[in-house]
């Protein structure tokens, strides 16, 4: 889960992320691009929208096994870890 919490662990400012619904297996990296927030899980890049906590998209690439990281790598672009290099916009 991705939240601001208090010290016993409750969400105190936002939603949290994922919604109640919305499965991460093993979110590792995460990145902020364009409004939206981009987390690695396993084999899958999902986008939510922060304001909301919703998912608003979900990306497969190709061969991508152990994804553990995410950056911005320019206008629009995120580079992932672990997989071929590439971006995607």
């Amino acid at each position: 889960m991705v939240a601001t919490v208090d010290a016993k662990g409750v969400p105190v400012d936002g939603p949290a992320i994922p919604q109640p619904g919305t499965r991460l297996d093993t979110p590792k990296g995460l990145a902020l691009l364009d409004g939206r927030l981009y987390v690695a899980d396993i084999d899958r890049v999902v986008a939510f929208d922060p304001a909301t906590g919703q998912q608003t998209a979900e990306f497969r690439p190709e061969g991508a096994k152990g994804l553990n990281d995410l950056a911005v790598a320019g206008a629009g672009c995120l580079s992932r870890s672990l997989t071929p290099a590439g971006c995607w916009r």
